[in-house]
């Protein structure tokens, strides 16, 4: 009867500043779905060879690459990393990651339950760089979760570089302004420090360097047109009217969008569960106009695939893939599992009888 369009904001919002271009930067988006084994990312090979590291950004995804990059590879082998991601990170010269932000502390939107962890790991300092803000006093926020992180970074303020292997760097008031390097890659990363004034982030034109081989940006995420669909350009989402969607500001019958592509990339899954409510909402006030559906059986859509050379995967396919990944994790040692990263050995696994 309808088609529900979930396909989420899949692409890296830029920095539009010089140098981005240069090897050795990249967006979140494509650096996660590298060390989360996505198979669309499997070649991406980040440049791990240079001590320094920049990751831009003030959310919960600039955290969680931090946490990587400088957990020790013995850590990250208890995780379900692929083994080709673990073999760069058992390689990686990364000792220093600079998370630059471009507002206070008191503005973070980290959730306090991740700011914990990187305060948690082994063998791993926390600095944090401010420009003396926590030490004069700031007012304390009113969202329960901001207060906690000035809880966290406020202890942290005081921290000395200590005898840690690694070092994660908190950069506050800075925003990068350009990427430098020679040979087509990046060596430096040139901040200029920010004000805050009458809520507004200004830059005061000062400015300084940092050393880093490797540049990620967790700035948010833009969403991709889909064929057939209207398209706004501006926010990176499908035009709707609470998932129903419109073109001309007429509903274009049968179809909905959910999730980032309805609204654009903020919330987490909460959010999205009351997203999805409202959506089917529409979809249930529409049904008695929308075309009436047909039902194919099953042999009816597999030959159908088969005119498209597609040859599905079904769910005894990827019970043999789950397998698979469980034999990993024994043969790997105290991981559950080890992600199968690479297509062709997914499917491979998917269609081996022997697995189970």
């Amino acid at each position: 009867h309808a088609v529900v369009h979930a396909t989420g904001s899949s692409l890296d919002r830029d920095l539009g500043i010089p140098g981005e271009e240069l090897a050795g930067s990249h967006g979140s988006g494509a650096f996660v779905s590298w060390y989360c084994g996505h198979p669309d990312a499997t070649l991406l090979e980040p440049l791990l060879d240079s001590p320094g590291v920049v990751v831009v950004g003030a959310g919960n995804v600039a955290l969680d690459i931090a946490r990587v990059l400088a957990r020790g590879p013995a850590e990250m082998a208890t995780t379900d990393v692929p083994e080709h991601v673990l073999a760069t990170l058992r390689r990686s010269a990364v000792r220093d990651v600079h998370v630059v932000v471009r507002r206070g502390p008191q503005h973070v939107r980290f959730t306090p339950a991740e700011l914990r962890q990187i305060g948690e790991l082994d063998d791993v300092d926390v600095l944090v760089h401010d420009d003396g803000v926590l030490a004069a006093g700031v007012e304390e926020p009113e969202d329960r979760r901001q207060k906690q992180n000035l809880e966290m970074l406020t202890a942290w303020a005081g921290n000395e570089p200590g005898t840690a292997s690694r070092r994660i760097h908190l950069h506050f008031l800075r925003s990068p302004v350009r990427l430098e390097g020679a040979d087509g890659r990046v060596e430096h990363v040139v901040l200029e420090r920010n004000e805050v004034r009458d809520g507004k982030v200004l830059g005061t034109g000062e400015q300084e360097t940092v050393d880093a081989g490797l540049v990620v940006r967790a700035i948010g995420y833009s969403g991709e047109p889909i064929p057939g669909l209207p398209f706004d350009d501006e926010n990176g989402i499908v035009p709707n009217d609470g998932g129903r969607v419109v073109r001309d500001g007429v509903p274009v019958p049968g179809s909905y969008v959910t999730g980032w592509i309805k609204r654009g990339p903020t919330g987490v899954i909460g959010t999205n569960k009351h997203d999805a409510v409202e959506t089917v909402g529409k979809l249930l006030e529409d049904l008695a106009d929308l075309p009436e559906a047909r039902y194919p059986d099953r042999d009816a859509i597999f030959e159908r695939f088969a005119e498209y050379g597609v040859e599905p995967v079904t769910w005894d396919d990827w019970l043999n893939l789950d397998a698979e990944e469980i034999r990993l994790g024994e043969v790997r040692g105290g991981a559950e599992r080890v992600k199968v990263a690479g297509l062709d050995a997914m499917l491979d696994a998917c269609r081996s009888a022997a697995v189970r």
